[in-house]
């Protein structure tokens, strides 16, 4: 048994630096930005970004978004 009063959901959370952006968000910056861009406006590194590209289930290297066809990442 724990003392805490929070879930640990919620601790993580609340130990973000940062409010992420919704996956849709994500998903239309990194089609037409650069890892590094998005980093810049939202004040983390752009590895941070590739972890939340990995963390909604999204490609996190930019080789392989170039890779995929409009028709494909629409079905993202």
């Amino acid at each position: 048994k724990t003392n805490s009063l929070r879930c640990q959901k919620c601790v993580h959370l609340r130990q973000r630096r940062t409010e992420w952006p919704d996956r849709e968000i994500l998903k239309k910056k990194i089609r037409t930005e650069s890892f590094v861009a998005i980093a810049k406006e939202y004040g983390v590194s752009d590895n941070a970004v590739r972890a939340w590209c990995e963390h909604y289930n999204l490609p996190s290297k930019r080789c392989a978004i170039k890779m995929i066809s409009e028709k494909e990442w629409a079905q993202l």
